[in-house]
C-alpha cells in the first residue's frame, strides 16, 4: 500500500512539475518586438507531404506492412514536431495580437484594433484544432509502440477535421500576421516577413 501511494504521489508531482514548466517556459505576453524572437522558422512543405493521402498510401503499397510501420512512427513524431512548432507561433501571435489590442484601447486605431482581433481568432483556433490533431497523433503513437500487430493509421485525414484544414488555418493565421504587421506600420512588416 505504501508502494503504491509513493507511485501516485510521484506521478502527481510530475504531473504538476510539467503544468508548472508549461507555464513558466511560455512565450512572454508583450509586444511585437518580444515576440519576434520566440517564432520558429516554417516549412509548409514538410506538413504537406505528410499528409497528402496519394503520398501515404504510395509508401505503404511501395514499403509492405512492416517497413511501413517504422516509416509511419517517424512520419508521426515528424508531424508532431511541425504541429508543435507552428503551434507554438501560433501562441506568439496570439500574445503578439493580444498587446497590440491593448494598445488600441488608449490609440483608438481600429485598422489594428481589426486585424489584431482577426489573429488572436485564427490562433484561438488554430491552437485547438491542432491540439486535438496532435493528441490523435500521439495516441496513434503510442498504440503504434505498445501494440505492434494493430493496424497502422493513416494520419492524412487528420489534415481536415469537420470544417477545418490544418494547412489552410495557418495559411490564415500567417495572412492576419502580415495584416497587423502592416497596420502596426513601422519595420514591423519588414521583421516579420524575414521571421516567416
Amino acid at each position: 500500500m505504501t508502494l503504491l501511494l509513493g507511485i501516485v504521489g510521484t506521478l502527481i508531482a510530475i504531473f504538476l512539475f510539467r503544468i508548472l514548466a508549461v507555464f513558466v517556459g511560455r512565450a512572454p505576453k508583450g509586444g511585437f518586438y518580444d515576440v519576434l524572437p520566440f517564432l520558429h522558422p516554417d516549412n509548409p512543405g514538410y506538413l504537406e507531404e505528410l499528409f497528402d493521402s496519394g503520398k501515404e498510401a504510395a509508401l505503404a503499397d511501395a514499403l509492405g506492412r512492416k517497413r511501413f510501420r517504422r516509416a509511419q512512427i517517424k512520419r508521426i513524431r515528424l508531424a508532431l514536431e511541425w504541429l508543435g512548432r507552428r503551434a507554438s507561433n501560433a501562441a506568439s501571435f496570439q500574445e503578439w495580437a493580444a498587446a497590440e489590442a491593448k494598445k488600441t484601447r488608449t490609440t483608438r486605431n481600429l485598422e489594428v484594433r481589426t486585424a489584431a482581433e482577426e489573429l488572436e481568432e485564427a490562433c484561438s483556433a488554430y491552437r485547438l484544432a491542432a491540439g486535438v490533431i496532435q493528441r490523435q497523433l500521439q495516441r496513434w503513437l503510442v498504440r503504434l509502440f505498445f501494440l505492434p500487430f494493430s493496424r497502422v493509421p493513416n494520419i492524412a485525414p487528420l489534415k481536415t477535421v469537420d470544417a477545418f484544414d490544418l494547412l489552410l488555418a495557418y495559411e490564415q493565421i500567417q495572412g492576419a500576421a502580415v495584416k497587423l504587421a502592416r497596420a502596426c506600420g513601422g519595420d514591423y512588416y519588414e521583421l516579420l516577413v524575414e521571421a516567416l
